[in-house]
C-alpha cells in the first residue's frame, strides 16, 4: 500500500483530460466527509476496463471540424445517458443544501500551461448544471449558456449551480514545471492511495435546499476550454469542451455536520482532504466566473454515422448494390461562409470517394488518423477516406473539378454530375437492348405507326428503355384524355 500513491501519479502523467473523478460531502469546517460517490458509468483507474475514452467525452467529437457543434450533440458520454451506477462505483449520499466538491486530475493543463498555445489564462471555465428532471437525450446546446441561476433560461427544466476557473488555485501534478515545483511547496499535502503526491482540482457547489429527498439530482459538469481566436492554426478558434453526467441520492435525515448553517475553514489542515478555502467562501454564487470563450456557431448538416460524439446519428445507408452516385466536398459549410475548394468525382458500380482538406490539430493532444477510418499514432491525419462498394466499376466516369466557391455551386455541380451519369446509363443500356427484325411494309402502313405502336406496348424493349429514362415522358394511356395509344 506505501506504494500506492507513487502508481497513482505515474497514472495521473499519462491521462490527457479531465472529467469528474469523485464526488465528496464538504463538512462546514472544510473537511471532505462520508463516502465518496462517482459519476455514472465510472470506470476506476487501476481496472482492467480503464482508459480515458471509456471516460472522456468531447463535444465536438474527434475527428470532426474543430468548431462544429450540431444541435442532436448530447450534454452526456453514451455510457452516461442513463442514470446508472457501475460495480464499486456508487452515487454520492448528501443532504439537500449540502456543500459538495467535485474533485478532478489538471494532467499538465495547469502546471504546464506552455504545452498548449491560445488557451484561457485560467484554463478554461468549469459549469455545473441540476436538474430534477434530466433526460435521456439532454441536449448540449439546449443546456449549456443555456441554464441560468434563476432557473428561467433555456427550456427551464435546470438551473446554473456554479462557475469556477478550471485552475482552482492550488492543485498540481507533480512534474519539473515551474508552477508545480511553487506548489508543491505551498499547498503540500501528505499522498494518499486517491491522489499519490498529485493535489487533484476540485469545483466545490452548493447543493439547492429544496432539493427533493429520496431520488436523485442530477448534476452536469462542462469544462469549457477553448483554443482562441487568432491563434496560429486556427484562425477562428477552436471549440474544446468535456462533459461529465453524475447524480448525487438526495437522502432525508442526513448527517447534521452536512447542514450545519455557515462554514469556516479549519486551517491547517491537511489539503488532500479538503475543500478549497477561496471557493467555499463563495459557495453559493452560481455566477462567481465569467472566463473566455467562444460564441456557439450551430453547424449545418447532420453527424456522420462514425461520429464518435455519444449519440445515435440518423443515416441513409449506401446502396451495395446496382448503379451509384456519390459525391461529398469533404467539408461542412456553416450558413454565409465560403468554401475551398472541391473535387467531386462520380464512378458507376457503387464506388464513392470523399476527398477534402482536414485538420485537427489538437496543442498537445493530437488526434491522428491515416485517412481510412483506421487509428494510426504515426500518421497525419489528411482528412481522405475512400469507401469502395463490391460492384464492379464501370467504364465511364463523369468528373466535375475546380474551384467550388460556395455551397449552391457544389449542389449545382451535383446536379450536373447525376443527369450526365444517368444519360450515359440510358446510353448503355440502349446499346445493349437485343436487336429487333424491322418490320416489312405491308406489316405497319408508316415508322410513324411503328413507333406509337412500340412506345405503347409494355411487353416491346423500347418502352422498357423509355420507362427507365427519369428524362423522357411516357405516352398516355388510351384510356386518358388526349391519349395518343
Amino acid at each position: 500500500m506505501k506504494y500506492s500513491y507513487i502508481l497513482g501519479a505515474l497514472a495521473s502523467t499519462a491521462a490527457a483530460h479531465s472529467w469528474v473523478e469523485q464526488l465528496s460531502v464538504i463538512a462546514p469546517n472544510g473537511t471532505l466527509v462520508g463516502a465518496p460517490g462517482f459519476p455514472r458509468g465510472n470506470v476506476k483507474r487501476g481496472t482492467p476496463e480503464f482508459s480515458d475514452t471509456a471516460l472522456v467525452n468531447l463535444i465536438p467529437p474527434n475527428p470532426r471540424g474543430p468548431n462544429q457543434i450540431f444541435d442532436t450533440d448530447l450534454m452526456c458520454k453514451d455510457s452516461q445517458t442513463k442514470q446508472a451506477q457501475t460495480g464499486q462505483s456508487p452515487r454520492l449520499q448528501a443532504a439537500a443544501g449540502a456543500n459538495v466538491a467535485l474533485r478532478y486530475q489538471e494532467n499538465g493543463h495547469v502546471t504546464l500551461p506552455e504545452t498548449q498555445a491560445g488557451k484561457p489564462k485560467n484554463r478554461g471555465t468549469l459549469y455545473v448544471y441540476g436538474t430534477t428532471q434530466p433526460q435521456e437525450d439532454d441536449k448540449f446546446l439546449s443546456i449549456h449558456r443555456q441554464w441560468t441561476a434563476d432557473g428561467q433560461g433555456g427550456d427551464k427544466r435546470g438551473v446554473l449551480l456554479s462557475t469556477r476557473d478550471y485552475d482552482d488555485g492550488q492543485c498540481y501534478q507533480v512534474n519539473g514545471g515551474q508552477i508545480s515545483s511553487e506548489r508543491q511547496k505551498t499547498f503540500a499535502h501528505t499522498p494518499n492511495a486517491l491522489m499519490g503526491a498529485d493535489l487533484w482540482c476540485q469545483q466545490d457547489i452548493q447543493l439547492p435546499a429544496n432539493a427533493p429527498s429520496g431520488k436523485p439530482y442530477t448534476l452536469y459538469w462542462v469544462w469549457d476550454w477553448p483554443t482562441m481566436p487568432g491563434t496560429e492554426g486556427f484562425p477562428e478558434g477552436k471549440q474544446e469542451i468535456y462533459t461529465t453526467c453524475m447524480d448525487v441520492d438526495i437522502v432525508p435525515g442526513a448527517d447534521t455536520q452536512q447542514k450545519s448553517a455557515g462554514t469556516s475553514f479549519a486551517q491547517g489542515q491537511d489539503l488532500g482532504n479538503a475543500a478549497v478555502a477561496a471557493q467555499l467562501s463563495d459557495i453559493a454564487n452560481p455566477t462567481a466566473v465569467t472566463g473566455q470563450s467562444i460564441p456557439f456557431q450551430a453547424a449545418s448538416g447532420t453527424p456522420s454515422p462514425t461520429d464518435n460524439s455519444g449519440k445515435q446519428p440518423s443515416s441513409t445507408p449506401a446502396a451495395t448494390t446496382g448503379q451509384s452516385s456519390s459525391q461529398t466536398s469533404g467539408f461542412t459549410s456553416f450558413a454565409g461562409e465560403t468554401a475551398p475548394a472541391a473535387t467531386a468525382t462520380s464512378t458507376n458500380g457503387g464506388n464513392s470517394q470523399q476527398q477534402g482538406p482536414s485538420d485537427r490539430r489538437g496543442g498537445g493532444h493530437r488526434s491522428q488518423h491515416d485517412g481510412n477510418g483506421s487509428y494510426n499514432p504515426n500518421a497525419q491525419n489528411t482528412g481522405t477516406a475512400i469507401q469502395n462498394g463490391n460492384a464492379a466499376p464501370a467504364t465511364t466516369t463523369a468528373t466535375v473539378t475546380g474551384p467550388v466557391s460556395t455551397v449552391t455551386e457544389v449542389q449545382t455541380a451535383m446536379q450536373t454530375i447525376t443527369q450526365t451519369k444517368m444519360q450515359t446509363v440510358t446510353a448503355n443500356a440502349k446499346r445493349n437492348e437485343p436487336a429487333t427484325q424491322a418490320p416489312s411494309p405491308t406489316e405497319y402502313p408508316s415508322i410513324r405507326d411503328v413507333e406509337s405502336s412500340t412506345a405503347c406496348s409494355k411487353t416491346e424493349s423500347a418502352y422498357k428503355l423509355r420507362a427507365r429514362n427519369p428524362f423522357y415522358i411516357l405516352p398516355k394511356d388510351a384510356t386518358e384524355s388526349g391519349a395518343g395509344c
